[in-house]
């Protein structure tokens, strides 16, 4: 490689910076699981992403999602 040419980048991609409006009860609700997992309200929000994007690509793949009480009893939660 010649040494203007241009490797393999290594810089992460910038954040970018967004804005929603929410419900006050959908930010008592972030707060709450933030301060619960002692993290940020943005980590909530983002994980809260990444974990709707899994179930996304999960059910439209033709998976099922199972969850399972209290009593060992598993119950199918359908996303519409």
């Amino acid at each position: 490689m010649k040494a203007n040419e241009a490797g393999p980048s290594t810089a992460k991609p910038q954040p970018i910076k967004t804005s929603i409006n929410l419900p006050p009860e959908a930010v008592e609700a972030l707060r709450a699981i933030a301060e619960d997992r002692g993290t940020t309200v943005a980590d909530v929000i983002r994980r809260a992403i990444w974990v709707e994007k899994y179930l996304h690509d999960a059910t439209r793949k033709g998976g099922k999602l199972l969850i399972e009480d209290e009593k060992q009893r598993l119950k199918e939660l359908v996303i519409r």
